[in-house]
C-alpha cells in the first residue's frame, strides 16, 4: 500500500473514530437523568452572577469528577427563573486517547452533556469549553460542574460562571 493510501486510510479511521464520539455523550448520562435546554422567546434580567475557578493542577479520575464547590442559587421568582452556565477547563493528554466533555448538573440531573473533543495522546493541553442553560422552578437548587474523562488524566485551570436569570 502506497504511503498516500495509508495516510488516507489513517485519516478516514481518525475522522471515523471522533464521529463516534462527536455529538454524543458519556455513559452514564441517560435521557431520564438528563434535560436539554429550550429556547427562552422572553427577555431575561440577570439577578445574580458566580464564579468559581482554580488553577492547582489535580489528578482526575476516568469518568465523571466533581469540579470545584457546589453551589446552592436560590430562585425567588414564583414563575421560575433560568440558570445558564459558561464553563472551561484545561485537560492534560493522557498516555493514549482521551474523549472528554464538561457537563452542567442542576438537582442531580445533568443539563445536556455532549462530548466537547477528543485529547490526543502527547498532545500536551486542551481547553474544553461549553456553555448551555435550563428553567428551574422557585426554590433552591444545587448546581455543579462536571468532567468526564475516558482515561485518568490532569486538571489544570478551569473556570465556571453560573448565572440566574428572571423572566
Amino acid at each position: 500500500m502506497s504511503h498516500i493510501a495509508k495516510l488516507s486510510l489513517a485519516v478516514v479511521a481518525a475522522a471515523f473514530a471522533f464521529s463516534a464520539v462527536a455529538g454524543s455523550e458519556p455513559p452514564g448520562v441517560k435521557s431520564s437523568k438528563k434535560v436539554s435546554a429550550e429556547a427562552i422567546t422572553t427577555a431575561h434580567k440577570l439577578q445574580k452572577t458566580y464564579f468559581d475557578t482554580d488553577s492547582t493542577s489535580v489528578a482526575i479520575n476516568a469518568g465523571f469528577n466533581v469540579v470545584g464547590t457546589a453551589l446552592t442559587v436560590n430562585c425567588a421568582n414564583t414563575a421560575g427563573c433560568t440558570i445558564a452556565a459558561d464553563m472551561n477547563a484545561q485537560l492534560a493528554a493522557a498516555a493514549t486517547e482521551n474523549a472528554a466533555a464538561i457537563c452542567l448538573m442542576i438537582d442531580a440531573v445533568y443539563v445536556n452533556c455532549p462530548f466537547n473533543g477528543i485529547v490526543r495522546a502527547g498532545s500536551g493541553f486542551q481547553v474544553m469549553n461549553y456553555q448551555t442553560f435550563a428553567g428551574v422552578t422557585a426554590g433552591n437548587h444545587t448546581v455543579e460542574m462536571h468532567v468526564y474523562s475516558t482515561q485518568a488524566t490532569t486538571l489544570h485551570r478551569w473556570n465556571k460562571e453560573i448565572k440566574l436569570y428572571k423572566p
